[in-house]
């Protein structure tokens, strides 16, 4: 496989990448700076807003998941941010399910699903990119 940094870029799926990194991390802050709103805006208000403990563990996830990603994006190190694009495509799953079963909003829901379908969509470019590259 080539080290050429601009046949390692030219991939869809790399950008792809990047963009949910960037929003992971935009979504950690605006989560980290008003955890209220964050969590009614996800679906999920908070009973008692003294209890934002877990939207600040989401905030620390999310933004670590985001800063791996740039990391190695930055690195041009393709096949290991397929791999972290695939496995934390499960995630928006999990968060759909959790707002569902707490009868969060269905917008919500459905907003992480179409997460996890780009994610999935991203990996797959990725490693379409990935094949052709080595060829």
């Amino acid at each position: 496989m080539t080290d050429d940094l601009a046949v390692r870029t030219r991939s869809i799926g790399f950008w792809m990448a990047v963009l949910a990194a960037l929003y992971l991390l935009f979504s950690a802050s605006r989560a980290a700076i008003a955890p209220v709103a964050f969590a009614h805006g996800l679906g999920l208000p908070l009973t008692d807003p003294a209890d934002d403990g877990f939207v600040f563990v989401y905030a620390t996830r999310s933004a670590a998941i985001g800063l791996v990603a740039l990391a190695l994006a930055w690195r041009r190190e393709l096949s290991a941010l397929a791999v972290l694009v695939i496995v934390s495509a499960g995630i928006p799953v999990i968060d759909a399910v959790l707002i569902a079963s707490h009868h969060g909003g269905a917008g919500s829901a459905v907003q992480q699903a179409a997460s996890s379908v780009y994610l999935v969509v991203t990996w797959y470019l990725l490693r379409l990119h990935i094949r052709r590259a080595a060829s």
